[in-house]
């Protein structure tokens, strides 16, 4: 059984791991050596962390368990016009065994019952674009590079 348990302070380092295992295809074409990777990453995720809290004033970022071990994160902010699927990454080990598509559909329902669209970036390259477009989500902007996608069941 999933759930969702707000981040804490206890979490970051889960949470930053989890970041850089996400970015660790993507930094093996370059020829930085373990130190280099880790500052670059750590950059990047402290900016990250801070640009999701100044562009969401109710972001909810929650870890994602299974029993006691946790399986990744997500983060999701409530606005004005939509229900915004800020970030969600999962361990490797748990990709691609419908965890992510039960999250992602149970934001759908949420949206639904308080009529707001569902809105969500993805990295052009990104695979997880064809999960957004299987459950409904459309492409509506692209601004390099990202893609913007909606879903709106109103």
């Amino acid at each position: 059984m999933l759930r969702l348990e707000p981040a804490t302070a206890g979490d970051e380092l889960f949470l930053y791991e989890l970041y850089a295992e996400s970015r660790r295809e993507e930094l093996s074409a370059l020829a930085w050596d373990g130190a280099q990777q880790h500052a670059f990453l750590r950059m990047q995720f402290d900016t990250q962390q801070r640009s999701y809290r100044a562009q969401y004033t109710d972001l909810q970022q929650q870890v994602i368990y299974r029993g006691t071990e946790r399986l990744g994160q997500i983060s999701s902010a409530v606005t004005s016009q939509a229900i915004v699927l800020v970030d969600i990454i999962l361990l490797p080990a748990y990709r691609n065994q419908g965890i992510g598509t039960r999250l992602i559909t149970d934001l759908q329902e949420k949206s639904r019952e308080i009529s707001k669209e569902m809105r969500l970036h993805v990295l052009q390259h990104n695979p997880a674009q064809h999960l957004y477009a299987r459950l409904g989500f459309q492409m509506d902007g692209e601004r390099f590079p990202y893609l913007s996608m909606v879903w709106n069941d109103r």
